[in-house]
């Protein structure tokens, strides 16, 4: 965390005040497109279209926390298949279009990644209860994103307790794939014990977690997944299907 005074253009293609707003910067003081702070913070940028090698490493503005939100310092993130998409302006046929309206027409409109994460709560809005600086939490950030940085200011509604018998990284890692697959299993597909289920894609993010939760809930598990993937996941797959005897490892 530096203390050097910050000023800069805050997007060459959103100089206003409004259109900066929109940017997603709207609780920095900005100045007929400048940004002005006293405290700086280390982040994956992107602000280009393009391969992973478009990411770097500088100092940009900590933002403050509002009324509604907590500030964390992150202690671990995730980079997930949605920020890699985003990055490479890579989106599924027909979505090309609404994608670019969203994320941004020449480049992304947030360029600080990061949709899951772990850390520390440093300062909490006036009108945020049940947390306290140096609370272990973590959360996901929705599409304001902002995960890949030292600090992230984010609504308090999205961000929850970290078990203390999970590390940071874990805990960054696990909310990405680990909610969706529980939502499905639990909500939606009301899995149980006598349950079977097939878990077609068991080595992605979902599908990871979801033999673990399918089998914790103790339905009867069948996980799909090509021959080369196979060997990329030897503790989620594989140790399952060693210590478990209800998974049925199938590869066609």
């Amino acid at each position: 965390m530096g203390t050097n005074r910050v000023e800069g253009p805050l997007h060459p293609l959103r100089p206003c005040p409004l259109a900066s707003w929109w940017a997603g910067e709207r609780r920095v003081a900005v100045s007929w497109g400048h940004v002005v702070g006293r405290r700086t913070m280390r982040a994956a940028v992107v602000d280009r279209y393009g391969a992973p090698e478009v990411v770097r490493i500088a100092d940009v503005p900590c933002l403050d926390p509002g009324a509604d939100d907590v500030l964390v310092r992150v202690h671990a993130a995730a980079v997930t298949s949605g920020d890699a998409r985003i990055r490479a302006a890579r989106f599924p046929p027909g979505f090309g279009i609404p994608a670019r309206l969203a994320f941004g027409l020449t480049r992304p409109r947030r360029s600080i990644l990061g949709g899951t994460f772990s850390g520390v709560v440093e300062t909490v809005g006036a009108r945020v209860n049940g947390f306290a600086p140096g609370d272990e939490v973590c959360g996901m950030t929705g599409v304001r994103m902002g995960a890949h940085a030292e600090h992230l200011a984010v609504a308090a509604k999205r961000v929850t307790g970290k078990p203390p018998g999970v590390t940071h990284e874990d805990a960054a890692g696990l909310l990405f794939g680990g909610t969706a697959a529980l939502h499905f299993l639990r909500h939606k597909g009301s899995v149980g014990p006598g349950s079977s289920v097939l878990i077609n894609g068991a080595s992605g993010a979902i599908g990871t977690n979801a033999v673990q939760l399918a089998t914790h809930f103790g339905a009867t598990v069948t996980a799909c997944l090509i021959p080369v993937v196979w060997f990329m996941v030897p503790e989620s797959v594989h140790w399952l299907a060693r210590k478990q005897p209800a998974v049925e490892p199938e590869q066609p």
